[in-house]
């Protein structure tokens, strides 16, 4: 069963707004449990990520990213991101290519078997308020409401090809850092960084979004601080946001973080005045 769930702040009309959720039986979620209790050491030991994993949060690769930054603001460097989107980053993995990966690291017969049955002809029904479309058969991709698939997935994207740049990466969010002297440098490295990943991306059968890639330079230099970057990936070119935000955090040029204080002052304020509504003598 798939409960749709509409994303905050879309319109209703469009299928690509909504968010599916799995709901799985109680049973096959204990059986998962079990099944992940055994490979989540294995796996974690393999990867460089810091989504879905013990002891790691979204705080510690948004302190990665700042730190890096900070680093390139001390040596007078310029430290240009691009902010890479998934389109359908669950939906899409490729069961053949992650039952790849799982042999690689895990080589027991029975586990990969045992995933594989797992992986293969599931039926699901979509509900939609009170309409449900009919049963289909799903052989592709990791079903968001399941125990095992963030693991899953953070196995399926943990061997990113070699960049130049540095890579942070958080379940489906990737951040391509580069720092260097100049602008110029700085496009050409990531123009070719956002291409060898987006190859590598096509070659597992993942999408990569240029239309919500962004990028974005940060440095103390006000007088170039209407310089935008000229980043293409393919044919494509990567729209540059001066606030770009990620993972909740809204960064800005010279991480004053003035635009995130904004955003939840006028958040707070608005909690503020429900409350003294709430809290008031008379109605």
């Amino acid at each position: 069963m798939v409960i749709v769930v509409l994303k905050p702040g879309k319109s209703g009309d469009d299928p690509a707004h909504y968010r599916p959720i799995s709901l799985l039986s109680c049973l096959f979620k204990t059986f998962e449990r079990m099944i992940l209790n055994r490979i989540e050491d294995i796996i974690d030991q393999n990867i460089v990520q810091g989504g879905f994993r013990r002891d790691l949060s979204c705080c510690d690769q948004v302190l990665a990213l700042t730190t890096m930054i900070e680093s390139g603001f001390q040596r007078m460097e310029k430290t240009a991101v691009a902010f890479v989107d998934l389109t359908a980053a669950f939906d899409t993995v490729w069961r053949h290519g992650l039952l790849l990966k799982f042999s690689k690291i895990i080589p027991c017969r029975r586990l990969v078997f045992l995933l594989e049955n797992m992986l293969s002809n599931r039926r699901y029904q979509v509900f939609l308020g009170q309409d449900k479309s009919r049963w289909r058969t799903l052989n592709d991709g990791l079903a968001q409401g399941s125990v095992l698939s963030p693991k899953l997935f953070n196995l399926y994207v943990s061997d990113l090809p070699q960049t130049a740049s540095s890579k942070i990466q958080f379940a489906d969010d990737l951040a391509l850092v580069f720092q260097g002297r100049g602008f110029q440098e700085c496009e050409n490295s990531l123009s070719l960084d956002l291409n060898t990943v987006n190859k590598y991306f096509k070659d597992w059968r993942l999408k990569a979004n240029p239309d919500k890639t962004e990028t974005c330079v940060f440095h103390l230099n006000n007088r170039e601080s209407q310089h935008t970057l000229n980043v293409k990936m393919g044919d494509s070119m990567i729209k540059h946001n001066a606030n770009p935000k990620y993972l909740g955090v809204t960064l800005d040029r010279s991480l004053t973080f003035k635009p995130h204080l904004e955003i939840l002052s006028k958040k707070v304020r608005t909690r503020v005045n429900l409350l003294n509504q709430l809290c008031s003598t008379t109605w």
